[in-house]
């Protein structure tokens, strides 16, 4: 989701079908991006959050991170557990 915010994230729920497994929480797991309606929507098995340990930002967010619990979506952290890689196979 790179830095899309909610404007951006209404948007492709307003206009696009999407399904995913896996979901990139935008803009470093801050409160502009990954709404509670657009993590609904994506419905994703797991968000991977990429942010540095005990950053300036105070990213993740507390209210994205609450968001996730509630809609049970698996949540992965680099702060917390370093580089994060998935390997898939067809």
């Amino acid at each position: 989701m790179g830095d899309a915010s909610t404007k951006i994230e209404k948007y492709i729920v307003d206009n696009y079908k999407l399904e995913c497994d896996y979901l990139k929480v935008g803009h470093h797991g801050s409160n502009t991006s990954s709404s509670f309606e657009f993590l609904s929507y994506c419905n994703p098995k797991e968000a991977i959050i990429s942010c540095g340990k005990n950053n300036k930002f105070g990213h993740p967010n507390k209210e994205t991170l609450e968001s996730l619990k509630k809609l049970q979506i698996k949540c992965r952290r680099t702060d917390l557990e370093g580089t994060i890689t998935y390997k898939f196979s067809v």
